[in-house]
This record gives C-alpha cells, sequence and structure tokens, in this order.
C-alpha cells in the first residue's frame, strides 16, 4: 500500500514538471514571436531595402557608363533581388515585385531664347470705370502712339503735354531714372513699358483734369515705382505691375525677382483716386487683393483715394524671350518591396534618378546624371544626360526571386548650347524627393523658386498613380545635353 502511495505521488509530480515544461516553452515561443522575432524581421526586411537601393544604383551606374561607351555592343544584366530572406521557422519573407515603367517618370528642358520685344500691355480703354471697359469707339485711342527708347545709366524725362492722347512707351535699360511729366488735358490712357534692372519711374502728374488712366509694367528686378509732385486731379485710375525676372536667366517668370520691387507715393493732393500695386510671382505664392483709404506718406488721408494691392502667381508674358523644348526623356524602373513588418516601399530609377519613396514621402538615393562646375551664384557650365528607356510597357515579375535586368544602348547623341538660363521640368511620383534635392544646393546653379505643380498633400505623397511637375531654373552659361536611348528588358 505504502510502495502505491509514493508512486502515485510520482506521476502527479511528472505531469506537473511536463505542463512546466510546456508552459516554459509556450511562453519561450510567445516571447520569441511576439518580440524577437519582429525585431528581426524589421532587421531583414531593412537590409533588404538597402540592398535594393545598391542594387538599382549599380544599374544607374551601368547604364551610365554604357551611355559614356556608346559603342560597346553587348547588353549587360543588374540583378535585383525581389524578397527578403525569411528566419525559420516562424519568419515568413516578404515578397516584392520589379516592372518597367513609361510615363511614371518624364523629364524635360527648356532653353530661353531671345526674341524681338513683344509688349503687348495695356488697357486700350479711355473710360475705364468699375473694372470694365467701355465699348463705344469713341472710347478708344485708336491707334495709340508708340515710343521705342534703349537706355542705360540715364536719367530722361518723357513730357505728354497734349489733348486726348493714348501712348505706349517701350524702354529698356538698366540703372535708369524716368521722370514722367503729365500735364495733358482730356488724356486717354498712358501705358510705359519697362524691361531692365534697378530701374526707378517717377510719375510727376501736374494732371488737373479727370480719368486719367496709366499702366506701368515693370519687367526685372529691383525696380521702383515713386512719385514727385503729384499725382494731381480726380478718378485717377493707376496700376503697376511688377513682373520680376531673374538677372542673366531670361526665364522668366521662373526664379522671379519681383520681391525685390518697391514703391512710394509723395505729395498727393489727388481726390476719388486709385493706385494699385501688383506683384506677380513666378509659381506659387498669392494673396488677396486688398485695399487702403488714403495714400501713405502724403498726408493725403481719404476723399476717396485708396490704394490696393496683391500678389499674384503663374506665368506672365516674358518680354524678351521665350522656351524652347529641347528634348526629354522617360521612362524607367520601379522595384516595389511587400514588406510584412516595415512600411512597404518602392525603390525606382526616376528621371535618371534612384529614389526611394513609402507612405511618409520620398528621398533621392542617388542623384541624376547631372553635373556642374560650382554651386556659387555665378553662372557655370552644366552637363545634362536624357535616359529615354524603350522596353515592353506593363512588363513585370513577382515573387522571392532575383530578377536580371538587361540594358542595351540604342543611340546616344550630344549637343552643346550657350544659354543664359535652362527651366527643368520633372514628372514624377516622387516629388518630395526631388524638391529637397534642388533645394539642397548639391544640385549646383539653381535660381529662383524651385515648385512643385501639386497640392500640399500631392507634393509629399502623391496617390499611387498620381502625377506631379517639379520645376526649377539653372543660371548657367552653357549646357551639354546628351540624349540616350537604353533599350531595357526583365529576365
Amino acid at each position: 500500500m505504502r510502495s502505491r502511495r509514493r508512486r502515485a505521488r510520482a506521476g502527479q509530480v511528472s505531469a506537473v514538471a511536463v505542463l512546466l515544461g510546456l508552459l516554459l516553452v509556450v511562453s519561450f515561443i510567445a516571447q520569441f514571436v511576439g518580440v524577437q522575432l519582429p525585431q528581426d524581421m524589421r532587421s531583414l526586411e531593412a537590409q533588404h531595402e538597402l540592398l535594393v537601393e545598391n542594387q538599382v544604383s549599380r544599374l544607374q551606374a551601368t547604364v551610365l557608363a554604357q551611355v559614356a561607351h556608346a559603342p560597346f555592343p553587348q547588353s549587360l544584366g543588374s540583378p535585383i533581388t525581389l524578397g527578403s530572406d525569411p528566419e525559420p521557422p516562424f519568419g515568413v519573407a516578404a515578397s516584392g515585385s520589379i516592372a518597367t515603367t513609361a510615363y511614371s517618370s518624364q523629364e524635360g528642358v527648356k532653353l530661353a531664347v531671345p526674341v524681338p520685344p513683344n509688349w503687348g500691355h495695356g488697357n486700350l480703354c479711355t473710360t475705364f470705370t468699375g473694372g470694365t471697359c467701355a465699348t463705344a469707339q469713341a472710347n478708344k485711342c485708336t491707334p495709340p502712339l508708340r515710343y521705342n527708347e534703349s537706355l542705360y545709366n540715364s536719367s530722361v524725362t518723357f513730357s505728354v503735354t497734349g489733348t486726348g492722347d493714348c501712348i505706349v512707351l517701350n524702354f529698356t535699360g538698366n540703372g535708369d531714372t524716368i521722370t514722367l511729366g503729365i500735364a495733358g488735358s482730356n488724356l486717354g490712357y498712358f501705358v510705359l513699358n519697362l524691361f531692365g534692372f534697378n530701374d526707378t519711374i517717377v510719375l510727376n502728374n501736374k494732371f488737373t483734369g479727370t480719368g486719367f488712366h496709366a499702366y506701368f509694367y515693370l519687367f526685372g528686378g529691383y525696380d521702383k515705382y515713386s512719385t514727385s509732385g503729384g499725382p494731381v486731379g480726380s478718378t485717377l485710375f493707376l496700376n503697376t505691375y511688377f513682373i520680376g525676372q531673374s538677372n542673366g536667366t531670361g526665364a522668366c517668370p521662373t526664379g522671379n525677382l519681383s520681391s525685390t520691387d518697391t514703391w512710394s507715393i509723395h505729395n498727393s493732393p489727388a481726390t476719388t483716386s486709385l493706385q494699385n500695386f501688383t506683384w506677380n510671382n513666378s509659381v506659387g505664392y498669392a494673396t488677396p487683393y486688398k485695399k487702403t483709404s488714403g495714400w501713405p506718406g502724403t498726408g493725403n488721408s481719404g476723399a476717396g483715394n485708396h490704394v490696393g494691392w496683391q500678389n499674384v502667381t503663374g506665368s506672365s508674358a516674358c518680354a524678351f524671350v521665350k522656351l524652347k523644348s529641347y528634348g526629354n526623356g522617360w521612362g524607367g524602373l520601379s522595384v516595389a518591396m511587400n514588406n510584412l513588418y516595415l512600411p512597404q516601399a518602392v525603390v525606382a530609377l526616376d528621371s535618371g534618378a534612384v529614389v526611394e519613396g513609402s507612405s511618409s514621402g520620398s528621398v533621392m538615393i542617388s542623384p541624376p546624371p547631372w553635373a556642374q562646375a560650382s554651386n556659387g551664384t555665378q553662372a557655370t557650365p552644366l552637363s545634362f544626360t536624357f535616359l529615354t528607356f524603350t522596353s515592353t510597357l506593363g512588363v513585370s515579375e513577382a515573387g522571392r526571386t532575383t530578377a536580371a535586368v538587361l540594358t542595351h544602348i540604342v543611340s546616344v547623341s550630344t549637343a552643346t548650347i550657350s544659354t543664359g538660363g535652362v527651366a527643368l521640368s520633372i514628372v514624377t511620383a516622387y516629388p518630395q524627393a526631388w524638391m529637397s534635392y534642388l533645394t539642397s544646393g548639391i544640385a549646383g546653379n539653381v535660381a529662383g523658386t524651385t515648385a512643385c505643380s501639386g497640392t500640399s498633400v500631392t507634393c509629399v505623397t502623391p496617390p499611387p498613380g498620381t502625377l506631379v511637375t517639379v520645376s526649377t531654373l539653372f543660371n548657367v552659361n552653357s549646357i551639354t545635353l546628351t540624349w540616350a536611348v537604353v533599350s531595357l528588358t526583365l529576365e
């Protein structure tokens, strides 16, 4: 009997030990699966992302080496690892995919080409009330009197003393002071177009009648509008447009200098009159129209006088240049990583650059094939390589294998062009990477504003399939363009 009791107790102890052992094993597995495994898998997926970044960067370097040695006839293969490594027995490897792309990336360059002046500005109304132009023939001056002058570091006075005149003045020059003496009666309209930098327009208006209208279009930068000895009269309508244009680049309105333009009003006894000031910015900055009573700094505190001002955005006609397209490149490759533990990501060959995008935005991994002599403000040479990829569009592979990307040079051509400015546009699904790169100073002599055409959301993380345009201006004295057509296939 005693022996049976001892054996029964031993069996109970053995069962408890087994249960405790199983609990320890289950606890260890739970701890491993819940804590250690995710850490290990995140590490493995991060290593895979770095591997793909390096592989796509090597693919980029291979293509550029083939372009530099275009007679080389053979196709070259570059491996791209699609899946990450697993951690047996519980860790499952993430799969990936690779696909050729068509217009998901596109780059274009436009150069500023000099053309004869085409002013085409000015209101042709002699009666302008309520923001509208009276259409009766009696309210128009046909044809207007036109004067064209070229100046440089000069001081000139232009007097208007006639009756019923409609006058257009076109001036070009830098560092000039142009005084407009207005003393006529029953004037129609007065328009001044000025292209230059560091110029001053002085309005000395002794006109004592009613309904005088003047329009000033100042193209350039560091210009100033001011009054002296006037304005005098009533129901005047004076409109000044500051239309900035980068010095030495000619590719307005990108790289705008309108923010450097200023105005001042002195000694004005006019009544019931309006002076409007409009700053035309290159891209992205606009403010609502505002108006205040009186003319600041003149002691004229009311009597129906107002000063209005606003900032507008977008293009305003360039006075002396047009932008001519010099070709573009398109196509590329994207590698999607369907991570299970890290955010899903894409590494792409985008407009010749290697970028990585995720739900939090995009970054530049390897910059595009551009080269510039310096990053200073002085104009320098720039070389730019367009890559156009030809492939069977939409070809893709998926899984955890290693894909082979074959590249072969179809054609290469080169041209060097002297220019004052290069307007660059990138159509991309990764605008944040491009904006950060272009504004970092690494890219070289970016002049003026670098802008994204989308909204504040799409310019950071565009929804899938959404493309936006990033644009900027390079201040260069010459550009060497290389166009390369590259055959790209997947095996």
